[in-house]
């Protein structure tokens, strides 16, 4: 298993380093996030489709398993450019520090990887619209419309896979008596992230309904 994992790790780096080659440090490490979310959102719904609920806090399966893996190698190499890049901010460290301890969590112990999973998918759901938004902006100078559509199916698919959906399966967790108290409090703290990071969302909008300028992405 750690073997993988750093195997894994070192070609999410190596990925960087490739598109560093033709773009900014910050656009190279979004391609490798837009790769990450575009596969983990396939990969986590893939597992959560053809797999049936087997309820909370039961064992994780093999495919569960695979799935939290993948995930883990990426935010631990994003953690390793962040601090390559010293760009490492408070919600950025404690994001990555709750997602890597709570997956982590599912493939030692073996348990809760359907909420994992789950949580997952709901949560990369919108990162790819996301992580677009930024390379369109940055990339780009004739992409108004097409900025707008992917603008639009971020905004929709945050308020319903992130905001909606994460948050009643988090609090389901919280409150069933078959999730660990390690999962629960996690899961606590990746609410409170979602919604810091809600606020800073509808921050952003009403600024540009005042005329300001919308930098989502």
């Amino acid at each position: 298993m750690y073997f993988t994992l750093a195997a894994v790790t070192a070609i999410w780096t190596t990925l960087f380093f490739a598109f560093k080659l033709q773009l900014s440090s910050e656009s190279a490490s979004r391609a490798v996030s837009l790769v990450h979310s575009v596969l983990a959102t396939l990969l986590a719904g893939s597992v959560y489709m053809k797999e049936e609920y087997s309820g909370l806090g039961t064992e994780t399966t093999k495919a569960q398993r695979y799935v939290l893996l993948f995930s883990i190698t990426y935010f631990l190499y994003d953690t390793i450019i962040g601090l390559q890049q010293e760009i490492l901010e408070l919600h950025f460290t404690l994001h990555h520090i709750i997602a890597v301890a709570s997956l982590m969590y599912g493939v030692i112990y073996r348990i809760s990887g359907w909420e994992l999973v789950t949580c997952l998918f709901f949560a990369e759901a919108s990162n790819p619209f996301y992580h677009l938004l930024f390379l369109l902006r940055n990339l780009s100078s004739s992409c108004g419309f097409l900025y707008v559509l992917v603008l639009m199916a971020f905004l929709t698919i945050f308020l319903v896979c992130r905001m909606y959906l994460s948050s009643v399966l988090i609090l389901s967790v919280v409150l069933s008596r078959y999730t660990s108290r390690c999962i629960k409090t996690m899961g606590i703290g990746m609410l409170i992230i979602n919604t810091g990071f809600a606020y800073v969302l509808i921050q952003q909008i009403f600024c540009y309904l005042n005329g300001g300028q919308l930098t989502l992405g």
